[in-house]
């Protein structure tokens, strides 16, 4: 928010707050969400979410569409991290080591995503090297039928 779209510290604070925010209640609300898709929809459906939300972040300099902009990016990146978790856990044979794997992507993508982008960022902007997080998300979507292997994705009806 500083770097990209012109704001001040507490401008940029806020608007980390309003992307927290959409991701707790998302993911606090999900399960709705959940129930009515499966898990192959749901994470199609928020990865789509966050793609639009990274890119009026990123393509639109307007501070006030960069806060709707973070708000689905929050609400579109609030699940996956969960389903996965959840689809790992699935059958108990090997569930261990493929929960150990999701969970290891997923703090990997913590500590080397935040560095990485930054780096990028140092020679192309901050918000061109945020486009490495829509591929990321993207990929996410794309690969998104693989969490259908679990009879339980099925949705179930109201």
């Amino acid at each position: 928010m500083v770097d990209g779209h012109g704001s001040g510290p507490g401008v940029a604070a806020l608007a980390v707050d309003v992307f927290t925010i959409a991701v707790v209640v998302t993911r606090l609300t999900g399960v709705l969400l959940l129930s009515r898709l499966g898990r192959v929809r749901t994470v199609q459906l928020t990865a789509a979410v966050a793609i639009a939300g990274l890119l009026l972040f990123i393509l639109v300099p307007n501070p006030v569409v960069a806060f709707v902009g973070a708000a689905l990016w929050g609400l579109g990146v609030s699940l996956g991290f969960p389903i996965g978790m959840s689809a790992a856990g699935d059958e108990a044979q090997g569930a261990t080591g493929r929960i150990a794997v999701v969970a290891a992507i997923g703090y990997a993508g913590s500590l080397v995503g935040p560095p990485l982008i930054g780096f990028v960022a140092g020679g192309v902007g901050i918000r061109t090297a945020l486009l490495i997080a829509v591929v990321l998300v993207v990929a996410a979507g794309a690969v998104a039928p693989v969490l259908s292997r679990s009879r339980r994705d099925a949705p179930t009806t109201p």
